[in-house]
């Protein structure tokens, strides 16, 4: 606090950090570390049998940690609560598929190349289809190839004339492509 009354704010003044530091100025800082690195190598190679058992013990400890945790899971996987909650999860994903279904058809390329359908007048990229893959569209929608106007450009794409699915006539089923 002194320093700042005499030498007045942002001007230079000998900065004192109290004689421990001004001691370990004239240290080699290097040195310093790499014997203490050395030293703490050598003894951690030094250990005992005994001091090395207690890691093993550490090992242990870990290990029944992780089977208590895994009984106790178990225990309450076991209980009616749970199993009435997997069940009811597992029918919400089935009734979940089933209205997707009912909503979407699969296309899929028998082609050797890969594809892109989109709707009527559409002129962007569209759904990739890969050759031989399969893609989900909705149901209401017509599906048409995308034909690229400008190679490399993704927004250089229109429809065709080629009509690969005609809406509502497929709903939840798959159709081939090409």
């Amino acid at each position: 606090m002194k320093a700042l009354k005499k030498g007045g704010l942002g001007k230079s003044t000998s900065r004192n950090f109290g004689p421990e530091h001004k001691d370990l100025e004239g240290k080699n800082l290097n040195k310093m570390i790499t014997d203490y690195l050395v030293a703490m190598k050598v003894k951690q190679d030094g250990r005992t049998d005994k001091q090395k058992m207690s890691d093993k013990n550490l090992i242990n400890a870990k290990k029944k940690v992780i089977e208590d945790i895994k009984r106790y899971n178990d225990s309450v996987r076991a209980t009616p609560e749970h199993q009435d909650l997997q069940r009811r999860i597992k029918r919400n994903e089935a009734n979940y598929q089933a209205a997707k279904a009912q909503n979407s058809v699969t296309l899929r390329n028998k082609g050797s190349k890969t594809i892109y359908v989109g709707t009527s007048g559409s002129a962007n990229k569209g759904t990739e289809i890969r050759a031989g893959g399969t893609a989900s569209w909705n149901c209401d929608q017509d599906a048409y190839i995308m034909i690229e106007t400008i190679k490399g450009s993704t927004y250089s794409y229109r429809s065709s004339k080629t009509k690969v699915y005609t809406a509502n006539s497929g709903c939840g089923n798959t159709v081939n492509v090409r």
